[in-house]
């Protein structure tokens, strides 16, 4: 059920059914007497998030590399000016 994506080919067993795509990247899909369908799953329903704020996805180990990165960059805009007046 859903997408398979292949980067070389994708057979599928004869007679078999398939809810979703068959994709290959670099190469064939082949098919002999197979029934393909691309709709909902029976019983599933969307679901809905009240929406708003989105989840705090970076790690601590991010914002000291950006903190850092930051640094560096003012440092070297200092040096860069000291060096213009010497």
């Amino acid at each position: 059920m859903g997408h398979l994506l292949a980067l070389t080919d994708i057979s599928a067993q004869t007679g078999a059914t398939i809810n979703g795509q068959l994709l290959a990247r670099n190469g064939s899909v082949t098919l002999d007497h197979n029934t393909i369908t691309n709709d909902r799953c029976a019983g599933t329903t969307p679901t809905t998030t009240g929406g708003g704020e989105l989840p705090k996805t970076a790690t601590p180990l991010y914002d000291v590399l950006l903190l850092g990165v930051a640094l560096m960059l003012v440092g070297a805009a200092g040096w860069s000016i000291r060096k213009r007046f010497e």
